[in-house]
């Protein structure tokens, strides 16, 4: 078995209207050479890139609104490709299938590559279904339940999202807000940081798009997920070895943890001064990174470090949508505004790129093993691996490249976070 995946499409087509034009690798006239697609849980879409080598040989008919002759041409000028056409494909290899036939993704932008006179080049840009809708849409209405019923509400009633499509952590309190003609991504992102799940007390969700659909998730959820694969970065190679499809072909560390910069953003520790616009008293709070769940080992950090490094100053939102008199706080930001920084922060202190054969199974927010080589001279039979770098890893951003006009060759580039280090946490401890 090859550590490389080679990839085919059993269809890929791009619409306008009611013209459908084929832009498969395998076709005679436009085809795909390279298609590139994006997840992260950083984006609430899933993006894409492709190059289309079109030889303009007349099978893509055209209007005397694009050519006065009524000549035929490619796909660029005759369909023509302005913007906000729907471009859906399903790719598939050994690892299986990415299908994007039913959610298909929408031309957000253009660029010509190359011009002659019987070819032309071009890139397409392109953008989930979703972003359109959003764009479009401004919210001037007010919330007030739970966070994870808000978020399911807002997706269900302006992307009519139905619940295999969707998966929420439910939330632990309740956020009374207005829209303010906000689109409702940005509103729900901003929730993302503002949320406490009911599992557990460490605050901070993601609002991310995947193949599957939208999630609302929190960082507690994701990173105690069983690992859906292991990958092993070696420069051992055997042909037709099985473990070659989940070989880690190339990593960098872009990113391990850094004490200074963790003090100056506050990580280990904040002094939190609160406003009561009620009752015009300030309360302080300390607060010391105290996390229940992490990706790696627990935490060990000197017991200096605890000294308080940042001072943030919030103020108590008492009453501000309420007709009557309240004395309780609006998602009272004691419980999360300090530790939601702190556990983003926290999550992103060791990050690291690594390219492996694609595998279209995989999607941001998932995690998997990753196992790296241990630098030593001696006998590396017992324990091959470096315990300290090598475990759980989270992922940030995901890639699955395919390049067609290499014979199909495809890979799955990611960024991995992770909080601490170990192989081992307490809960698998050899």
């Amino acid at each position: 078995m090859s550590s490389v995946q080679r990839s085919s499409t059993s269809s890929l087509n791009i619409r306008k209207g009611n013209k459908v034009v084929s832009i498969s690798p395998d076709t005679v006239g436009p085809k795909t050479v390279k298609l590139e697609y994006f997840e992260s849980l950083l984006s609430p879409i899933v993006t894409a890139n492709m190059v289309v080598v079109d030889a303009a040989d007349g099978d893509v008919p055209t209007s005397r609104e694009q050519n006065i002759q009524g000549k035929p041409g490619s796909v660029l000028s005759s369909l023509p490709i302005t913007g906000n056409e729907t471009v859906d494909f399903v790719i598939e290899n050994e690892s299986g299938r990415l299908d994007l036939s039913r959610y298909p993704l929408r031309v957000d932008a253009v660029a010509s590559i190359g011009k002659e006179s019987e070819r032309e080049s071009y890139a397409l840009s392109l953008v989930s279904g979703y972003s359109y809708q959003n764009q479009g849409t401004q919210l001037y209405k007010k919330y007030q339940n739970q966070i994870s019923d808000t978020v399911t509400k807002i997706l269900k009633d302006y992307f009519d999202v139905s619940d295999d499509r969707l998966k929420v952590d439910i939330t632990k309190f309740p956020y009374k807000f207005s829209g303010s003609g906000r689109d409702p991504f940005k509103i729900i992102l901003n929730l993302a940081s503002k949320s406490v799940p009911s599992s557990s007390k460490d605050p901070g969700y993601f609002f991310y798009e995947t193949k599957e659909g939208f999630n609302f998730r929190a960082i507690s959820e994701l990173i105690t997920q069983e690992p859906l694969f292991e990958y092993k970065e070696t420069n051992v190679i055997t042909d037709d070895d099985p473990e070659n499809s989940f070989r880690i072909i190339s990593s960098q560390s872009i990113r391990d943890q850094s004490l200074m910069n963790a003090l100056k953003s506050g990580v280990f520790s904040s002094k939190n001064i609160f406003f009561n616009p009620k009752t015009f008293k300030y309360e302080q709070i300390n607060v010391s990174l105290d996390l229940e769940k992490y990706l790696g080992k627990d935490i060990e950090i000197p017991e200096e470090f605890y000294s308080t490094s940042r001072v943030h100053e919030h103020i108590l939102d008492i009453g501000s949508l309420d007709n009557n008199v309240v004395s309780d706080a609006n998602n009272d930001p004691r419980e999360w505004q300090a530790k939601s920084s702190m556990r983003y922060n926290f999550l992103f202190s060791q990050i690291r790129n690594i390219t492996v054969p694609c595998n279209v199974n995989l999607s941001a927010g998932d995690t998997i093993n990753c196992y790296f080589p241990y630098a030593t001279r001696v006998n590396k039979t017992d324990s091959p691996y470096d315990q300290h770098i090598s475990g759980k890893y989270l992922i940030l951003n995901l890639c699955h490249e395919f390049d067609f006009s290499g014979g199909g060759q495809s890979y799955t580039y990611m960024t991995l976070v992770r909080d601490t280090y170990g192989l081992y946490t307490n809960k698998n401890k050899a």
